[in-house]
């Protein structure tokens, strides 16, 4: 999942969790969490990594084995998850809280939020968040930068200024090159 997939995947912007309340009906147990990391992985259905097959069981490590060449492959292999002692929603809530900040959160809001019992542990998981949403061998911007946020769906019966019900939230960064 997380390596190019970071926060929730192929989750289309109406599934996204628009609030906490959302966030814990979506993700409320270690079950959900790694259902929706199965499906992922493997959007059609589990192929085997080594050989293809197309069928697995889940040993008692919750390790996905094939049950034709014995391969055993992780939900989280190859993401910022692996090798985590944390439990999965904790993850899934870090994701969350820092994609729904404006400035993409803080390691000491991180911690707070999650309980973290050292900021070192914030910083950390923050960092690894952060770099895994950013696209490799993107050319970086260079020169003066404009950044602005926008919300698209047009205009909402009953909401005020940037309240927002149903809209979905962009920003935008661009290069300031000469000319007008």
């Amino acid at each position: 999942m997380f390596a190019q997939d970071v926060v929730f995947g192929d989750m289309s912007i109406e599934d996204f969790p628009k609030t906490v309340i959302e966030f814990d009906e979506y993700y409320s147990n270690e079950d959900a969490c790694r259902d929706y990391l199965f499906k992922v992985r493997w959007t059609d259905s589990f192929r085997c990594p080594a050989c293809g097959w197309p069928k697995e069981w889940t040993n008692k490590r919750l390790y996905m084995e094939c049950s034709d060449c014995g391969y055993q492959t992780s939900l989280t292999t190859g993401t910022v998850l692996h090798g985590s002692r944390k439990a999965l929603r904790l993850w899934f809530k870090a994701m969350w809280w820092v994609c729904t900040q404006k400035t993409g959160g803080s390691a000491k809001g991180l911690q707070r939020q999650l309980g973290l019992g050292s900021y070192q542990t914030a910083r950390a998981w923050l960092q690894k968040l952060i770099r895994a949403m950013i696209r490799p061998n993107r050319e970086p911007l260079e020169g003066p930068v404009e950044v602005d946020d926008a919300f698209i769906r047009g205009t909402e019966e009953g909401v005020k200024g940037r309240e927002t019900i149903n809209k979905a939230k962009i920003v935008v960064a661009v290069e300031v090159t000469g000319g007008a």
